[in-house]
């Protein structure tokens, strides 16, 4: 599992209740070896509104680079943003 780097992720779980949506789940992941060091990863998640009015697909992409037997993110890309 890819370890958190030091960027601030801004649709961290954090933000999520002060758009209305509750925990997010993978729900599907798929990758892109680029070469020897680094991974493309393009992920997305549902996550239930509190307000009971559906779900909202979150995706969202990482580079990853393998530091030994790690992948390290060294960039988060969200395709939009969260809406309340």
């Amino acid at each position: 599992m890819p370890s958190r780097s030091w960027i601030d992720l801004p649709a961290s779980p954090a933000a999520l209740p002060d758009a209305g949506v509750g925990p997010a789940a993978l729900s599907q992941l798929t990758h892109q070896e680029l070469d020897p060091h680094h991974v493309l990863a393009r992920t997305v998640w549902a996550a239930p509104r509190t307000d009971g009015s559906g779900e909202v697909r979150l995706d969202s992409s990482f580079l990853l680079r393998r530091d030994g037997d790690r992948l390290r993110i060294i960039v988060y890309v969200t395709h939009q943003g969260l809406r309340p």
